[in-house]
């Protein structure tokens, strides 16, 4: 692991300061082996339950991130705001700091559940998604690190995912990386809503036209972007400074930088169901 990097990332340009006084997160969460991030905007509690049941090998941290835009509207902000009452009990959670909680899953596995959408903790609208994941990203990679500086095996994959993502009980049985690997892009299906499946075709095939002509061109950057199927490495996530804040195309601008600097891995298995919305 390279620490100089790390060490310049999380106090220069990580998310951290959103946490004063933040203490040592590793002693509070137990040894760690696969860490998954996942952001949670106006969704329903049914999507929380579905990640508490994830079944993992070793020792799963989960962070969630539960936002909102500040131009949110109404509805949804009160739908989030009581997502993260729904979250907070359901992990039996204590806070750490303002807007950070500590509880477990129903595997008795640790969570984080990170508070972005009371009303002083609102993201910039133009940001959203893309700094939603940069906080999780940026929490999991100080977990790693001070990890390491306990003498453990740091964790070898950042994984994140959306909460209308299905994972495979295998999702985390992925090969250790090799010494060039970045990171991994896990293969994914799209499951419409009755009434989308042309129109999701249409949009799976407009994809894979441009992913299979930027490989025939011979291309480094022929691949999938989607956040729902990224896990970084992650001495290589701090020196690309972290996810891009941006409301969307964060992992599209994250793959690219990470293509300069090593090989990303796609993986053919185990593939990841995502639903497919009219929005």
């Amino acid at each position: 692991m390279k620490l100089r990097t790390i060490e310049k990332y999380l106090s220069q340009h990580s998310e951290l300061k959103r946490f004063p006084d933040l203490p040592r997160l590793r002693p509070l969460l137990g040894a760690v082996d696969h860490i998954l991030c996942i952001p949670f905007y106006d969704e329903t509690p049914d999507a929380l339950a579905r990640f508490t049941e994830l079944p993992a090998p070793g020792h799963l941290l989960q962070i969630w991130i539960i936002n909102a835009p500040d131009t949110a509207e109404a509805g949804a902000l009160a739908r989030t705001r009581e997502l993260l009452r729904f979250a907070l009990d359901l992990a039996v959670a204590e806070a750490l700091v303002d807007g950070l909680y500590v509880g477990a899953s129903q595997q008795q596995q640790p969570l984080l559940i990170v508070d972005q959408c009371s009303l002083s903790r609102l993201l910039p609208a133009r940001q959203g998604v893309g700094l939603a994941r940069k906080i999780a990203l940026d929490l999991a990679l100080l977990v790693s690190y001070e990890q390491y500086l306990e003498g453990r095996v740091p964790v070898e994959w950042l994984h994140t995912t959306d909460a209308d993502a299905q994972l495979s009980p295998d999702y985390f049985a992925v090969a250790a990386p090799v010494k060039d690997e970045v990171g991994l892009i896990y293969p994914m299906q799209h499951l419409p809503e009755p009434g989308l499946e042309q129109a999701q075709r249409l949009y799976d095939f407009r994809f894979a036209y441009y992913v299979a002509m930027l490989k025939w061109a011979g291309s480094p950057y022929a691949f999938w972007a989607l956040g729902s199927s990224l896990a970084v490495r992650p001495e290589a996530y701090a020196a690309v400074r972290g996810m891009p804040t941006r409301a969307a195309g964060e992992d599209f601008y994250l793959l690219n930088k990470l293509a300069k600097l090593g090989r990303l891995r796609q993986l053919s298995a185990p593939v990841i169901e995502v639903a497919a919305r009219s929005s």
